[in-house]
């Protein structure tokens, strides 16, 4: 009775790989989301040619532009987190090569209509944000803090940024604004009549859109996008509609001096209008990815070996061809898939990898179990 199963069972693996691959190539793949960064960078968002058609980066934008730069971030795929971000000689959010840039706050997502003070600190190596319930920072809502592996530098430039991957399509949105941005940075005071030096933060830039005229503040900014970052003159605000646009979807405010290396505090109000989630696939079953490799990607690969395994001392050359032609299907179809995750941070890539070379090998295996049926169906 076993024996009599073993091809229905290889056909069922045959068709889960087919449906899966069917599923795949009708899922909207989207391999970014929308995101938006505030925070401070050594680069303007002028300066890297990489990000520019033509260059090594142009599929990514260029928020994966080799920087220094410290900042807030959130984005609208994986529960849509608040993060701490830093990068050194690298992209915004990407760490060094020691480290990863990024953490996310343990007990807040970004939600439609959160309207948060933030502050920004940095004390040396440290690197914390704090959300604030209120306008006096008194009322603390949640807090994250980071160590920073290497020291980001020159940071000079006051930056918003938008997702600018290539191609532009549904990946979610943020819509909203930032205001009331302040800065205080570390200066030194030099006592007179002795060799000391005291230090005090000192406030460099205050800025609340009140006196802006212009969707640049008067030339203030510097805007890549002018569409979807920009100086709101009626409610004196700085507007952001942060989604997959294939443009560069940037904006930077040039502060004139680098902030110190040791200490400095940022703030500014931040809220959210709008959030549109980042889509998790739109096949014709409509499955996330997730649940479409559980569903039709797992049985095609553990279909074959168990049929090969209740039928081991049957011989049939019809079951030994199906066997080969199911690790066939599954080696090409499981290959060419990909996870709709946007983030493409280090732990993630690992892990998609390691499930690859899993069903690679899983593949060549059923393939050498196909070609065994065969030379045993043989004798």
């Amino acid at each position: 009775m076993l024996q009599k199963i073993s091809p229905v069972l290889v056909i069922l693996s045959i068709a889960s790989v087919a449906i899966f691959g069917f599923e795949s190539t009708y899922e909207q793949r989207i391999s970014d989301s929308a995101r938006l960064l505030i925070g401070l960078s050594s680069i303007d968002s002028n300066a890297c040619q990489a990000c520019k058609l033509g260059g090594e980066m142009y599929n990514n934008g260029c928020k994966h532009c080799a920087q220094d730069s410290m900042s807030f971030h959130t984005h609208s795929s994986d529960g849509q987190p608040y993060e701490i971000s830093w990068g050194k000689n690298n992209g915004l959010y990407q760490g060094d090569n020691s480290c990863t840039g990024n953490q996310s706050f343990p007990n807040t997502k970004a939600e439609n209509g959160d309207t948060y003070w933030v502050e920004m600190r940095r004390n040396e190596s440290q690197f914390t944000i704090d959300l604030f319930n209120d306008v006096n920072f008194s009322k603390k809502h949640d807090s994250v803090s980071i160590k920073l592996c290497s020291s980001p530098n020159n940071l000079k430039y006051l930056r918003v940024s938008g997702e600018d991957g290539i191609p532009a399509g549904n990946g979610g949105r943020y819509v909203g604004y930032v205001d009331d941005i302040q800065i205080w940075n570390q200066t030194n005071l030099h006592s007179i009549g002795d060799n000391t030096n005291q230090t005090e933060l000192v406030l460099i830039y205050d800025e609340d859109f009140d006196e802006c005229t212009t969707t640049t503040c008067d030339n203030k900014w510097v805007l890549q996008n002018p569409t979807m970052l920009y100086v709101d003159t009626k409610n004196h605000n700085f507007y952001f509609d942060s989604q997959v646009s294939g443009t560069n979807a940037n904006a930077h405010l040039d502060l004139g001096k680098s902030l110190s290396d040791n200490q400095w505090v940022m703030r500014f109000k931040f809220h959210i209008d709008t959030i549109q989630s980042y889509p998790d696939g739109s096949g014709l079953l409509h499955l996330s990815s997730l649940m479409r490799g559980l569903i039709f990607g797992v049985p095609s690969l553990v279909l074959p070996i168990i049929s090969f395994i209740i039928s081991k001392n049957t011989p049939s050359k019809l079951l030994g061809y199906l066997i080969l032609v199911s690790g066939m299907f599954s080696f090409v179809g499981l290959m060419s898939a990909n996870l709709t995750n946007n983030d493409q941070f280090l732990n993630f890539e690992t892990m998609w990898s390691t499930l690859k070379l899993l069903s690679v090998v899983i593949s060549i295996v059923i393939i050498i179990l196909g070609i065994v049926k065969l030379i045993k169906s043989r004798n």
